[in-house]
C-alpha cells in the first residue's frame, strides 16, 4: 500500500492542527474513559454505573461487556461497537470501533479514509494533550495495521487503522481505538508478544475439558458476538484463536478472507484464509470433511438412495449445484436416513469425541432451520452457518455446540442424528506443538 507515506505526514500535520469535527448526537463514552477509578472498578458495579450505555455481558463468565448503541461517541467522534474485556472481575481494555466494513461498509476513496484516522488523531490529541507517537506496523500480526500512541495520566491510547488496495482498488478494513492502563511496554509491542509464534501447546489443551452429568465439554472458549452481518467464520475463528491465546479479531480474519457483511465468506476462500492464518501462527488446518462438486454429487447420491428406499421423492440436479436448494427441497427424516447411520454417522461421533476430548474446539458448518435445536434463544433462520463445535454427551447422543451471538448461545445442543444430517464441513485448528 504505497499511499501509507504519504498517509502519516497528513497525519502529524492534522495531530498538530487540529480538525473541525461536529460531535455525534446520543451518549457519550468520555465520562467513563475520563473516570480515573474506571481501572478499578468490579463487575457488578461496573454493569450498574454504565447501564445506560448499553452495555451487555457477552457471556455468563463476564469475561467482556459489549454495547452497540445508537448516538456512542467519544471526544466528539461517533463511535460504533464497544467492548471492555475484564481481567479478574475488573475492567483491562476498552476497545472501540472507529470503522470497520462490515458494519459500516468499506471506503473506496483514500482521502476519506486518511481524514477519518487524521480526524481522530486529532481528536486523541485534544483529549491527551500531547503529539501522538507513530508505531508503524507490526511485521508478525495477522494483517497489515498501522499504529499510533498516545498517554494521558496513566493511561495509553492506541489508534490502528488498516486498509487494502492501491489507487484504483482501495478499500477501508477497519480503524479501531484501544484504552487500557499504560505498561512497562507500550500497547503495540504487547500485542506484538502477544501474537508472535507463541501457541499454545496441545498437552496443555485436555485441562480445559469439563465433564458432568454426562456433558463433555470444553470450557474457556471466549465469546465474540459477530451482530447482524455474515460474519460467522470470522466471528468462530477468531473465537478458536483467542483460546489458544491469540489476540486475533473477527474483522481481521474477515480481511484475511476478504468477507462481506451482507455475504459472508464463500467456502474456498474461507478455507484458504483458516489455512493461511493458521500458518501465520504455527498451527494447521485439519479438514474433517470439505465437499467439492464431485463430493455434493456423491451427497444427491445417497439422498436419492434412501429416498428411492423409502420410496420417496428424488432430487433432481440441472447445470449448478445450489447447496441452499438442496436442503431447502430434502426431506429432513431422508437426511437423517442417508447420513446420520452406518460409518459415516459413526465416524462423526468419533471425531467429535476426540476432538473435545483433545481440548479442541471444531468449526463446524451446516444448513440451520432444518432441525431443532436446544438452547437457543434467538430466532434461527435458515441457510449456511458456522458454528464451534464444543462438546458431546454420549448418553443423550447430543452434540453441544456454540454460536457466536453473544450470552446465552455459549453452550446449546442438538442430537447428533440431526447434526450429522445438515453438515456441511467440519474442520479444526491444530497447534502444531
Amino acid at each position: 500500500m504505497r499511499w501509507h507515506g504519504v498517509f502519516f505526514a497528513v497525519l502529524a500535520w492534522v495531530v498538530v492542527a487540529g480538525a473541525n469535527t461536529q460531535p455525534a448526537a446520543g451518549a457519550a463514552l468520555d465520562d467513563m474513559i475520563g473516570d480515573e477509578g474506571i481501572w478499578g472498578v468490579g463487575d457488578d458495579e461496573f454493569a450498574e454505573k454504565w447501564k445506560g450505555l448499553g452495555f451487555r455481558w457477552t457471556s455468563a463468565a463476564k469475561e467482556s461487556s459489549r454495547t452497540t448503541q445508537r448516538g456512542l461517541a467519544f471526544c466528539g467522534m461517533r463511535v460504533g461497537e464497544t467492548i471492555v474485556e475484564f481481567g479478574e472481575g475488573k475492567p483491562k481494555a476498552i476497545r472501540m470501533s472507529l470503522h470497520n466494513r462490515g458494519d459500516d461498509g468499506a471506503i473506496t476513496d483514500r482521502a476519506e479514509f486518511e481524514k477519518l484516522v487524521a480526524d481522530w488523531g486529532a481528536a486523541l490529541a485534544r483529549w491527551t494533550g500531547v503529539r501522538g507517537e507513530e508505531r508503524g506496523r507490526d511485521a508478525r500480526s495477522a494483517v497489515r495495521a498501522d499504529a499510533m500512541l498516545w498517554t494521558k495520566g496513566g493511561v495509553d491510547y492506541v489508534l490502528e487503522y488498516s486498509a487494502t488496495g492501491g489507487a484504483r482498488d482501495f478499500r477501508s478494513e477497519f480503524a479501531r481505538l484501544t484504552v487500557s492502563p499504560a505498561a512497562s511496554r507500550s500497547l503495540i509491542a504487547q500485542a506484538t508478544e502477544e501474537k508472535a509464534v507463541r501457541p499454545t501447546a496441545k498437552a496443555d489443551l485436555p485441562k480445559n475439558v469439563v465433564r458432568k452429568d454426562g456433558d463433555v465439554f470444553i470450557d474457556g472458549i471466549p465469546m465474540v458476538d459477530q451482530g447482524q452481518k455474515g460474519y460467522c467464520v470470522n466471528a468462530a475463528s477468531s473465537r478458536v484463536f483467542n483460546y489458544y491465546g491469540v489476540g486475533l479479531t473477527q474483522h481481521e480474519v474477515a480481511q484475511m478472507a476478504d468477507t462481506t457483511a451482507e455475504k459472508g465468506t464463500s467456502s474456498d476462500a474461507m478455507v484458504e484464509a483458516l489455512k493461511t492464518i493458521a500458518r501465520r501462527f504455527k498451527a494447521r488446518l485439519k479438514v474433517y470433511l470439505e465437499r467439492d462438486v464431485s463430493g455434493w454429487l456423491n451427497w444427491i447420491e445417497d439422498y436419492n438412495k434412501a429416498a428411492k428406499k423409502a420410496k420417496g421423492k428424488e432430487m433432481r440436479v440441472g447445470h449448478m449445484i445450489d447447496v441452499a436448494e438442496l436442503y431447502a427441497t430434502a426431506d429432513p427424516e431422508l437426511l437423517k436416513a442417508a447420513f446420520a447411520g452406518g460409518s459415516d454417522g459413526d465416524r462423526f461421533r468419533r471425531e467429535v469425541r476426540e476432538s473435545v476430548d483433545a481440548g479442541i474446539p471444531m468449526l463446524w458448518t451446516l444448513q440451520v432451520g432444518i432441525f431443532p435445536e436446544q438452547g437457543s434463544e434467538r430466532l434461527q433462520g435458515t441457510g449456511g452457518h458456522m458454528r464451534l463445535i464444543i462438546g458431546y454427551n454420549q448418553k443423550s447422543d447430543e452434540v453441544i455446540f456454540s454460536d457466536s451471538w453473544g450470552r446465552g448461545h455459549e453452550l446449546k445442543r442438538m442430537k447428533f442424528a440431526d447434526a450429522i444430517a445438515a453438515t456441511t464441513g467440519l474442520f479444526a485448528i491444530l497447534p502444531i506443538r
